[in-house]
């Protein structure tokens, strides 16, 4: 894991127990979905529209694009039903409770993702 933090990144005022649920959900999938040894790097910087911007990024199987906005869903499971049980264990809750918390500190969650290649999620969490 690398980890990366602008200097000038301002604190943000939240839901300890809540943002710490949302990261663990996006850190977890980037390490269930990549292979042993692949990189994953989180990415905190500050930006323009007076937001936080905390990115983590990963090099493991991505996701479709049309599958990318059932994502949120609860017990949405993407990959076939005969390889959930054993390869990606998990209920399929973790992205919807992390977008649970951002909706509810004025936030949002991004993703961008190509298959085969990684995906990044990025949470936006206002800093004000």
């Amino acid at each position: 894991v690398t980890m990366d933090i602008t200097p000038e990144t301002p604190k943000v005022y939240a839901d300890r127990r809540g943002l710490t649920l949302a990261l663990r959900a996006l850190i977890e999938n980037a390490f269930k979905y990549s292979s042993l040894h692949s990189p994953v790097a989180i990415t905190v910087s500050n930006l323009d529209t007076n937001e936080v911007a905390i990115a983590v990024a990963d090099e493991g199987i991505g996701i479709d694009a049309a599958d990318q906005a059932r994502l949120f869903e609860p017990f949405v499971r993407l990959e076939k039903e005969e390889s959930a049980p054993t390869l990606y264990p998990g209920l399929g809750i973790g992205l919807t409770i992390a977008k649970f918390v951002l909706d509810r500190h004025n936030g949002r969650i991004d993703i961008k993702s190509t298959p085969g290649q990684g995906s990044t999620f990025t949470l936006y969490l206002p800093n004000k």
